[in-house]
């Protein structure tokens, strides 16, 4: 597996755990908006090292997800602000320029400290 984005779980936003009960995980870096950053789960950034595409698979806290589908924007949001959202819908077109779709059931909570993954 060739790492292509590996981030820190910071910080939660007051409101990023509802978005899990969507079946969704909004990521940002500390540059978040104040108007957002309630909703996001914040990252440090880490190392971004490539390009997320649907031979990808996201690794959060032990558990994988195979990438179903990528957003035009996603690769570049991500780079540059460190903002995604994931959906865990398994859909094979991504509704959103800044989505990436996977397969997997959405994890319940997600804590600080923890490492988000694609390789």
């Amino acid at each position: 597996m060739s790492l292509q984005f590996k981030a820190t779980i910071i910080d939660i936003g007051t409101l990023a755990n509802e978005s899990l009960e969507e079946n969704m995980l909004i990521l940002f870096n500390q540059s978040a908006p104040e108007d957002v950053k309630e909703y996001c789960f914040i990252h440090d950034q880490g190392i971004d090292a490539g390009v997320i595409s649907t031979q990808s698979t996201l690794l959060i806290a032990e558990n994988d997800f195979i990438v179903t589908a990528v957003g035009s924007a996603a690769n570049q949001n991500l780079a540059n602000l460190g903002h995604i959202t994931i959906k865990f819908d398994g859909q094979l077109e991504p509704e959103q320029p800044g989505t990436v779709h996977v397969i997997g059931n959405c994890p319940r909570s997600i804590n600080i400290g923890e490492k988000i993954i694609f390789g």
